[in-house]
């Protein structure tokens, strides 16, 4: 049984009336609903729409009883799409692209530490990234981040207050079940940071099914000019080390340290 067929059904049963008595007051076939009750039939959205209003939803109730028609109506893989993309393009038509005032950062000791907890993570790359553009000019950063960490609005922040540097990112498209929605979260901050960066973001793509990549507790890695921080894809956990003086960001070795990652 469909959701959309169980709401209307309870919709019915709370409403104390019989389905004949329903679609005589919608003028629709009693046939009809007996069996859209039944999954037998999609009701138009007309009759939907005369539903809605016979039982005097509230808005929350009528938004539920339409969400779950549209998705008997375009089948929950298509409108799980449809609603991801319409996130995207509402998400980007809300972007603000402006000045801000230029950052500063005040001296930080970050060398060796281990992290626990999403909250200390985010907050000690927030602080790092700032304190690495504070430190040089034109300094190059290479991510590899896991979906749940999202950290295009620091990096936003930071262009748009004149700082200058780079993002080597390495994103991983994947394929399988629910890939589609998981890859335009993957755009959601893809586009925002090609759009802010002028240039200076460069994002490089594979495709793996999903889990494949995450061979080790912490795969997942941000390697900026004086540090790497490697951290579990949940956030729980997060490494610190202070980079070697012989460890550069030349492109043929990021590429080798990311291939020894994935493979």
């Amino acid at each position: 049984m469909s959701k959309f067929s169980e709401y209307l059904r309870q919709m019915i049963k709370k409403s104390g009336e019989s389905v004949s008595a329903v679609s005589r007051s919608i003028g629709a076939e009693r046939t009809s609903i007996h069996k859209a009750l039944a999954d037998e039939r999609i009701l138009s959205y007309k009759v939907v729409q005369n539903l809605a209003r016979h039982f005097n939803l509230t808005i929350d109730e009528r938004n539920e009883f339409f969400r779950l028609y549209y998705i008997l109506l375009q089948g929950e893989d298509n409108f799980r799409i449809r609603e991801a993309v319409c996130d995207l393009l509402n998400y980007l038509s809300t972007l603000q692209f402006h000045s801000t005032p230029v950052l500063k950062m005040t001296n930080v000791n970050l060398e060796d530490t281990l992290l626990r907890g999403e909250y200390a993570i985010r907050s000690a790359i927030h602080t790092l990234l700032l304190d690495e553009c504070c430190r040089q000019d034109h300094c190059e950063f290479n991510f590899f981040l896991p979906v749940k960490l999202d950290i295009t609005m620091e990096l936003m922040d930071l262009w748009l207050s004149g700082r200058t540097f780079t993002v080597n990112q390495l994103l991983c498209f994947h394929s399988g079940e629910n890939a589609v929605i998981e890859n335009l979260q993957f755009l959601r901050a893809v586009i925002p940071l090609s759009l802010a960066s002028r240039g200076q973001y460069r994002p490089y793509y594979f495709h793996e099914k999903s889990g494949s990549v995450t061979l080790t507790p912490m795969s997942y890695y941000i390697i900026t000019p004086n540090y790497l921080i490697q951290f579990a894809g949940d956030l729980s956990t997060a490494q610190i080390q202070k980079r070697q003086n012989w460890w550069n960001t030349s492109p043929a070795i990021f590429i080798t340290y990311c291939n020894a990652v994935i493979l």
